[in-house]
């Protein structure tokens, strides 16, 4: 009897961490990636914001979403997280003109001109097939 208690004292006692993520404005952030720092416990938030996770309260949380700072946290008395917005400065692209074209008319081609290749036999293939319309698809709306 005396091992069997000294075993449940021993074992770490998990409790249900709750609270709410909210952004500087207070509206709730949905989605956000919540885990427990330096362990294989997360989660995420609701589309409301809420969360439960299960740690205790003595460990600290990491939050982290699109469009916010991470932020590492224990949780308050209310239990209200408040992520702080962030913007990223972004690489400019750059939008160029296709540098090749190659067209082939289907029913009108050479095999040597076809360079697209099924699965790894090395017969030049095309998938495509012809299906003529029936009188129920002239009918339909989207037909032209």
């Amino acid at each position: 009897m005396k091992h069997l208690l000294l075993f449940l004292f021993s074992l770490p006692i998990f409790a249900q961490i709750q609270g709410k993520v909210i952004d500087a404005t207070g509206i709730p952030v949905p989605y956000v990636n919540i885990w427990v720092e330096n362990e294989n416990i997360g989660g995420t938030s609701e589309t409301d914001g809420t969360f439960k996770i299960q740690a205790t309260s003595d460990k600290t949380l990491v939050f982290s979403a699109v469009g916010f700072e991470t932020l590492k946290s224990k949780i308050t008395e209310d239990g209200k997280i408040v992520l702080q917005t962030v913007a990223y400065q972004l690489d400019e692209v750059v939008i160029q003109k296709r540098k090749g074209k190659q067209q082939i008319e289907i029913g009108n081609y050479k095999k040597g001109a076809v360079n697209l290749y099924y699965g790894a036999g090395k017969q030049p293939t095309i998938i495509a097939k012809l299906i003529s319309p029936t009188e129920d698809i002239k009918k339909a709306s989207f037909y032209r």
